[in-house]
């Protein structure tokens, strides 16, 4: 444990074998953190309602009502003879939000700090560690994970942080094999996540003066990433804290902990202040101070994604949560049709008191029926009245309803009514659709910006030596390249483009693809290259096979480049010299070529003679291909 400052070092001095009063020092600065944590559970039970009751009535548990006292979801009791109907409306919505939220990937870009062109290149490089990252971190998964707390709980955190359990493989000096540590994202669920929160106030965590992680972990996971006390921690049991929500799906509390013992990994972390003047953060499971560290810093290391943004709200709003009432109505009124059925669809019988039945009337077909008349009288088929329609009319209301609230209507839905023919007017009424989702997902693209900013941070620092990194690129080609935090040179902010994670119509897309291809927009039409450029756009899965060639000779251009730098390099006849020609001369425009030229201009004049043979070399054998076939041409015509 590292020794804070002054006022703090009385709660996290280094142990000492013969100091007796190390567990108090550790019991008071438990209790420091356990108090903050009561206090800001406390400030968040009224949102825990909200976001449990959310939480049931997605899975399905729809009949169940939060009990303050206990503060848990509970079921109401059956009433005896009654219709229970569940037809969830709210899943396929909720998972329509989930599958609208992942289908694009947001498109991320390091600004330069200035427009040197070191920066420049820095900045691309940069570029290209965010792709890598996007793919070894595996965020997909995780922004999967992520709108799923979105669009249920309104709510939810990822952090950076250095995981010492990834990376590279290396020897210490010992001769053992050791991690050497890489940058990690994690998902934090509104359960898990505490602030000083009440009422109308501050909506920035970045702006609280301290914050709370809470995850429950395994016995195991604790001794093994805290080997110095973590033997020290016991198990606690589940039931006592609000982290547990396996209990909405009807399961009981704390059941788990029988067989995994855990407790709660919490990590406290306080700016700098009167306490702890030079911050703190702390990491402690049930009375045990596993880890203790300054913390010198103005802004905490996650953010926080968001649904809807309620304004002078710290916690956010779901969009389901408006849905429950709806999905109430939807229930209570498929109940009463049934109800209705099952009490009038089988009809019912006026039968005098002395008719003298010698059978009881039930739903069996061709029943045969006796009575003895009496005085004249017997039973008599009653005329029902048919269903009121004013059912149809609030499934039909309730319905609508449901569409409005989630910006889901027939189009999105992909059925259309039938006056609307025009394909113009249907990518209108798409549009308007997506117009609703845009809030949630701008707040995504901010929180996501400082998020990444916060990844390159820790790479720069801790990227001290080259990487090889791998990036998917055009067509499915894989770039590997070495890379390390000195090459960002600092430029660390990361700018996400406005809308990019916003969901399209695939057939959309490419009816605008075609159609600005025929119109010429992305050049000649009849050019190879272009329908290449044309076909990836559409993301056509032929194309890889069918400029397989093409790449081959690219690769072997541009593997020829860095060659020509210093030596001759002969050409093959077989090579396709137009790309060649191309991939050089793109190569000489570049900074790093024409760098040279400033910077060494005898040794310019050579590498500038070098590549201009080469080149020409390319433009006589591409000249004779020519010739070949012009003259191949014309003695098929005099044939």
């Amino acid at each position: 444990m590292k020794i804070l400052d002054s006022k703090a070092a009385e709660y996290m001095k280094p142990k000492k074998k013969t100091s007796g009063t190390q567990g108090r020092k550790q019991r008071t600065l438990w209790a420091y953190i356990d108090k903050k944590k009561n206090e800001g559970l406390q400030a968040r039970r009224p949102y825990e309602r909200k976001w449990l009751l959310n939480l049931a009535f997605l899975v399905g548990r729809q009949y169940v009502y939060f009990n303050s006292s206990a503060h848990e979801v509970q079921n109401l009791e059956p009433v005896r003879g009654r219709i229970r109907m569940i037809d969830n409306q709210l899943w396929p919505r909720v998972r329509r939000q989930i599958a609208d939220f992942i289908k694009n990937d947001p498109i991320m870009s390091v600004v330069p700090s200035t427009s040197e062109d070191e920066d420049i290149k820095a900045a691309r490089a940069g570029d290209k560690f965010l792709k890598s990252f996007w793919q070894s971190n595996r965020m997909k998964r995780k922004i999967r994970k992520t709108a799923g707390w979105i669009h249920s709980c309104g709510n939810v955190f990822l952090d950076h942080r250095w995981n010492r359990k990834l990376g590279p493989i290396e020897r210490d000096e010992d001769g053992r094999m050791v991690y050497s540590g890489d940058v990690d994202v994690w998902v934090w669920s509104p359960f898990e996540i505490v602030v000083p929160f009440v009422t109308m106030g501050e909506t920035n965590a970045h702006e609280f003066p301290w914050l709370i992680k809470m995850k429950w972990r395994s016995l195991e996971w604790i001794k093994d990433n805290y080997p110095a006390e973590g033997n020290k921690v016991v198990e606690e049991p589940m039931a006592t804290n609000f982290l547990d929500t396996s209990f909405v799906l009807g399961a009981t509390r704390g059941t788990q902990t029988k067989h995994f013992p855990g407790a709660i990994v919490i990590e406290y972390m306080e700016k700098p202040g009167e306490v702890f003047k030079k911050g703190a953060f702390i990491t402690a499971a049930n009375g045990i101070i596993l880890d203790a560290e300054e913390y010198p810093f103005g802004k905490y290391n996650l953010e926080q994604f968001k649904d809807i943004d309620v304004p002078g709200q710290f916690w956010g709003k779901a969009t389901m949560e408006d849905g429950i009432s709806l999905q109430k109505t939807w229930n209570q009124t498929l109940s009463d049709i049934m109800e209705f059925n099952r009490l009038m669809g089988r009809g019912k019988w006026l039968i005098p008191d002395r008719s003298n039945l010698k059978i009881e009337f039930d739903n069996v077909i061709g029943q045969h029926i006796y009575y003895k008349p009496v005085m004249g009288h017997k039973p008599e088929l009653m005329t029902m009245k048919s269903m009121p329609p004013s059912f149809i009319q609030i499934l039909e209301l309730t319905y609508r309803s449901f569409n409005n609230l989630f910006s889901q209507h027939e189009v999105t839905q992909g059925t259309n009514r039938s006056d609307i023919r025009s394909g113009e007017m249907v990518s209108i009424l798409r549009e308007q659709d997506a117009h609703g989702a845009i809030p949630s997902h701008q707040i995504f693209e901010e929180s996501l910006e400082g998020l990444m900013s916060g990844v390159l941070r820790r790479v720069q620092k801790g990227y001290t030596s080259p990487r090889m990194i791998e990036i998917i690129g055009r067509d499915d080609e894989v770039e590997v390249m070495a890379f390390q935090g000195a090459d960002l040179r600092g430029n660390q902010n990361v700018m996400v483009k406005k809308q990019s994670s916003l969901p399209d119509s695939r057939m959309a897309r490419e009816a605008r693809i075609m159609n600005r291809f025929e119109r010429g927009l992305y050049g000649d039409p009849a050019d190879p290259e272009v329908r290449r450029h044309v076909m990836t756009m559409l993301e056509d899965a032929s194309v890889k096979d069918m400029y397989a060639s093409e790449k081959k000779d690219e690769k072997v251009a541009r593997w020829e480049n860095r060659f020509l730098v210093s030596a001759k390099v002969e050409i093959n006849p077989y090579d396709n010299h137009a790309i060649h020609i191309r991939e050089h001369t793109d190569f000489q425009k570049s900074l790093d070529y024409q760098k040279i030229k400033l910077e060494d201009p005898k040794s310019f004049q050579e590498l500038e003679t070098r590549y201009i043979a080469h080149v020409l070399e390319h433009q006589q054998f591409l000249t004779e291909q020519r010739a070949q076939l012009l003259e191949a041409q014309e003695g098929a015509k005099g044939g």
